[in-house]
């Protein structure tokens, strides 16, 4: 015989403020962001779970969306780097929410793809972008941020890989004059030289820009 499930008042007013409340997913969501995850594959799994938990609700889907594409996860993965699934009006929304953004360096067979992607796209309330250099050939997608003021590279290079040399960085001087109109400060974490021409040529081309690397004091700006 089955017995009847009573909840008692309290327990469901309980409930509806949890419902009505989407605070609590914020911080849960923002505890993802400060959390020390082994890789970004973890993060970006947590953060889609959570993501369509907080679909059942609209409160909820509105204020985690807002957090969501503030700072994508995995570059532009997803809806802005899938021109066939989302149309560019659209592409252009997610793109007006992110605030902080990583990138990678591409290769030569998949950069056309990446700034065919990015073309006509643009991020006004671009506050961070941190750029990772994984190659000694790098290419640097075509981005346009007109409101950002710090670039932050990173030079990972594959320790194995036996091809010696300075660290290039193609694209870069593009991107600082056309997409980074209000550039201020590039920051390189120095893991392995820069080469020394790559930074003459940013003080000549761009002497408003101050650069340091590593172990440089930063500026105030």
């Amino acid at each position: 015989m089955a017995f009847p499930l009573i909840i008692a008042p309290k327990m469901i007013i309980a409930v509806q403020r949890v419902l009505t409340t989407p605070e609590l997913f914020c911080r849960i969501f923002d505890f993802l962001e400060d959390g020390v995850y082994p890789d970004e594959m973890s993060l970006r799994y947590d953060r889609h779970t959570l993501a369509r938990c907080a679909s059942v609700n609209i409160l909820w889907c509105q204020e985690i969306m807002h957090r969501f594409w503030a700072r994508p996860v995995g570059g532009m993965t997803g809806l802005l780097g899938h021109p066939h699934c989302v149309n560019r009006y659209r592409r252009q929304f997610y793109a007006n929410f992110v605030m902080r953004l990583k990138m990678t360096s591409m290769p030569d067979s998949t950069i056309s793809r990446c700034n065919t992607d990015l073309r006509g796209l643009s991020f006004p309330h671009l506050e961070v972008l941190h750029l990772k250099i994984r190659t000694r050939g790098a290419n640097i997608p075509r981005l346009h941020a007109p409101a950002l003021e710090v670039l932050h590279i990173t030079l990972c290079i594959d320790p194995f890989e036996r091809v010696e040399g300075p660290v290039e960085m193609k694209g870069l001087s593009r991107l600082i004059k056309v997409g980074l109109p209000s550039l201020k400060l590039i920051r390189f974490d120095c893991l392995f030289k820069v080469n020394d021409d790559l930074l003459v040529d940013l003080h000549r081309r761009f002497p408003h820009v101050v650069v340091v690397t590593e172990l440089d004091p930063v500026p105030k700006i």
